[in-house]
């Protein structure tokens, strides 16, 4: 037996209506067809969308040219401006209004640490609730691992050349 195309297509329509009807009773299915995959796209958007910048506070307590470089570096990144401040408090509070994004401490010893070789560490204060916060830490991260980089090409260079 053979069926004409006519037939084939009402089939598939009534299949077609009848799924939409089962899905639309679910609420479940629809907040997952529906309103889930809106959501993702406006906070993927609203975090890696745009072209602005992030404003990344940055308190250097170590005053070293290690920290400068540091801090030089984070300048120069793609998609940050930093503000320089002298208090961690004054960050903290900066953050919690909005006046900037998130901040980076440079603890004091970070250039000896790193002229010793050994890792050195930053605190990264950011607002949990913020929408921008992943795209702040990505940032940062990025352009702090661009300058490890930098430094272990120094490190390597400076052990080959004696």
């Amino acid at each position: 037996m053979s069926r004409d195309r006519s037939g084939t297509a009402t089939t598939i329509g009534v299949i077609a209506r009848s799924e939409l009807v089962r899905t639309a009773r679910d609420r479940t299915a629809m907040f997952f067809v529906v309103l889930l995959p809106v959501v993702i796209i406006v906070v993927i958007g609203s975090t890696f969308g745009g072209d602005e910048s992030v404003a990344v506070g940055v308190v250097d307590r170590d005053g070293t040219g290690s920290s400068r470089r540091l801090v030089t570096a984070l300048d120069e990144a793609r998609g940050i401006e930093v503000e320089t401040y002298r208090s961690r408090d004054t960050l903290r509070r900066d953050i919690r209004t909005g006046a900037v994004d998130a901040g980076v401490v440079v603890p004091t010893g970070y250039g000896a640490a790193l002229d010793a070789g050994d890792d050195a560490r930053l605190e990264l204060i950011a607002d949990p609730t913020s929408g921008t916060s992943a795209a702040v830490q990505l940032s940062v991260r990025a352009a702090v691992g661009d300058e490890a980089v930098a430094i272990a090409a120094g490190r390597a260079a400076a052990e080959a050349g004696g």
